[in-house]
């Protein structure tokens, strides 16, 4: 049996544009305040929130997903949350298949 081995990051070029677009919101207003006359932004708080909304979108790029499939099963592990590759077996496949075909063939479709 061949085995089928991929990795995947997230460094697509819509979810880096998606990140841009979310990013540009909370930083302009946090800088608004901050340029304001009455602000009660310190220089502080100011630099640790654009660090901190910096740091939260950039942790992403850190994520990594690691996919083997071989003759035993699934391998997967997601970097960081998973320190080792984690494994579906075939019964344990098997059993997902037939409770998701179940599940299927219980839902109710309406018209």
């Amino acid at each position: 049996m061949k085995i089928f081995k991929e990795e995947q990051r997230f460094t697509q070029t819509w979810l880096i544009v998606l990140l841009a677009f979310s990013i540009i919101v909370p930083i302009v207003i946090t800088t608004k305040e901050y340029l304001a006359i009455d602000s009660k932004i310190t220089t502080n708080q100011f630099v640790l929130t654009l660090l901190g909304i910096s740091i939260s979108v950039a942790f992403i790029f850190f994520f990594k997903l690691k996919t083997r499939i071989d003759e035993i099963g699934i391998h997967y592990q997601f970097s960081p949350f998973h320190l080792k590759m984690k494994l579906l077996n075939g019964k344990k496949l098997k059993k997902y298949m037939l409770e998701a075909m179940i599940l299927f063939q219980n839902m109710e479709v309406g018209v």
